[in-house]
Order: C-alpha cells, then structure tokens, then sequence
C-alpha cells in the first residue's frame, strides 16, 4: 500500500509493505527506485517492545534491537545507517506473537494514538531541522511534541 503527498513542496512517499512483516527488506530496491530517493532519506516506523506503550524515539543507526522486520530492512540495504522511528507497545506476559497481533487495551491505544501524532509532527520537523535537533525534541518527551 503506499501514498504520495506534499509538506511545504516536498514530496513525502509513505509505503506500507504488504509482505510478511520479517520480510520487509525484500520491497527495498523497488520503494527507493519507486520513491527516486536513496537510503539516506528513507524512514522507517516500526513497534517497540522495550518501550512502554504511546513512547517514540528517533534513532539514525543502530542494530535492529531484535525487530525483524527492521532486521530484513538492514539485511536488505547493508547498512545499519537507517533512521528509524521506533513507537512503543511495551511487554506483556503473552507470547510475542500473540500480543504484537491482538488488539491494545482501550488505556494503551489512547498511548498509541498519541505516540502517532507526535511521530507525525516529528517526522514533518525532519523538514525543518536536523535529525539530531528532532530526537532532542522527541526521544526526551514522554506525550506530546
């Protein structure tokens, strides 16, 4: 699935791979030749596990921390030099699986909803100012941007 838009005259591509979410990495070559951009623009979104539900980090390299749909993505580029927005689903006594794939409690998908909007407004900064002027805004709060 994918969708094209405008911020202030800058083109903004958004793709949602429809594969197998640990085979992300294989749709790579085909979005960046899709998009005419190259590695150094793409952003990733992804669920975090080791942050608590609704919390958002920016980070512009760095292992997969265990996602394996960004560990295709990696695999794929051969780099570890991918930003990446990690939005955070916390832990919870079910299986991995089970949980990531089920519906959030009512309190959770409040978090998540908010944790969209400030990636949204975070990402929308990236125009604006530098990556690292952007974690220091986001990955220090814990609502709103």
């Amino acid at each position: 699935m994918r969708g094209k838009g405008f911020y202030q005259d800058n083109p903004i591509i958004l793709i949602k791979p429809l594969t197998y979410m640990n085979r992300s990495g294989t749709i790579l070559s085909s979005v960046l030749h899709y998009a005419d951009a190259n590695l150094s623009e793409l952003l990733v979104i992804c669920d975090s596990l080791d942050l608590k539900p609704g919390i958002c980090r920016l980070k512009t390299k760095g292992s997969s921390a265990g996602h394996k749909g960004l560990a295709s993505i990696i695999d794929y580029a051969g780099t570890n030099e991918i930003s990446r927005f990690y939005i955070g689903i916390g832990r919870s006594e079910q299986p991995v699986i089970e949980y990531v794939l089920s519906k959030p409690s009512r309190e959770d998908a409040q978090k998540l909803e908010g944790a969209i909007d400030n990636v949204t407004s975070a990402i929308l900064l990236l125009f604006q100012k530098s990556p690292q002027e952007v974690m220091n805004v986001i990955n220090r709060r814990t609502i709103g941007i």
